[in-house]
Order: C-alpha cells, then sequence, then structure tokens
C-alpha cells in the first residue's frame, strides 16, 4: 500500500510555511477521491496535483525537486532508481534492503523509520527547506544508481561473458 495519506499529511505540515510548492501525484487509483478529501480538510487541496498516468515518466521525474516515497511495503522501489538517475533525492520509509540500496541515508537522500509519521516530515521538511542539500543529494543519487543503468549492465554481462571464454 503507498500511503499516500501520509504524504499528503507531511505536505500539509510543511506547505505553509513553503508557498511556492506543490505536491505531485502520479498515477490513478481508486483512492483519489479520498485523498483529494484528505487534501481539502488539511487546507493544502489546490497545491496537491493529481497527474495521473503520465507517458514520459523520465520528464515527469525531472520536473520534481524530491521524490517522497511513503509505503508500507517496498522491495526495490523503481521510482526511487528513476528519480535518482534523474538527479531526484529521496525521501522513504527505511523499508528493505532494495530501499536502502537506492537511497544513502545523509548522502542520496533521506530514510526514516518506518512508520514514524513525524520523522518523515521532518526529512521532508529539511530537504523542501534547503536548495543546496536538495542538489548535492540530487547529483549523488545520479552517481549513486548508475551502475544499474542499462549500458552498465550489459557491459558487466559482457565482460562477464569475455572471462568466461576465457
Amino acid at each position: 500500500m503507498k500511503r499516500l495519506d501520509r504524504l499528503i499529511d507531511a505536505f500539509a505540515e510543511i506547505s505553509p510555511r513553503r508557498p511556492g510548492w506543490e505536491l505531485h501525484l502520479f498515477g490513478d487509483g481508486p483512492l483519489e477521491a479520498e485523498l483529494r478529501g484528505r487534501a481539502a480538510r488539511l487546507g493544502c487541496a489546490e497545491r496537491v496535483v493529481f497527474r495521473g498516468s503520465v507517458r514520459d515518466v523520465a520528464a515527469a521525474y525531472r520536473e520534481l525537486s524530491v521524490l517522497a516515497l511513503t509505503s508500507e511495503r517496498e522491495g526495490r522501489p523503481m521510482a526511487v532508481a528513476e528519480a535518482a538517475a534523474c538527479g531526484v533525492p529521496a525521501v522513504s520509509f527505511d523499508l528493505s534492503d532494495g530501499v536502502r540500496e537506492l537511497v544513502a541515508d545523509g548522502r542520496t537522500g533521506r530514510l526514516v523509520r518506518p512508520g514514524d509519521q513525524e520523522a518523515f516530515t521532518a526529512a521532508l521538511r529539511e530537504l523542501v527547506a534547503d536548495d543546496a542539500l536538495r542538489e548535492r543529494f540530487g547529483r549523488a543519487a545520479r552517481e549513486h544508481v548508475a551502475p544499474l543503468a542499462l549500458p552498465a549492465v550489459l557491459d558487466r554481462w559482457e565482460a562477464l561473458f569475455e572471462e568466461i571464454d576465457r
């Protein structure tokens, strides 16, 4: 479960001090009406943008400043890897080895204890408030996931096959 309610809660708490910021939610699903209602009750509905499905995911990621992952469970979330490849740092609950592989806490983003809403909000607030930190984490995130890019993986496979042939 993605738990976007948690993300709306965090955004509602930090948004009054960040008037230029918006929360963009991607994807379609049956919870949209409920999430819209939650944003309205928390007073941030005009700054929560429901984007639906997007064709060009990389272009969408390049528009973002921070990726926030509020899921209850994740293995190795592709959204984090794809955003990192576009230089977007992440804030996430520390849910699995896969999340820790993609988000190096304090270097490419922030990880917080699973379910700790207060810590998540604080980590998101920190990144939203600090342009230099976001840029530094974003550069590090891009470098961190570069070995996962298809050309790099194919090069490693080719090297392995060459080694086997010897």
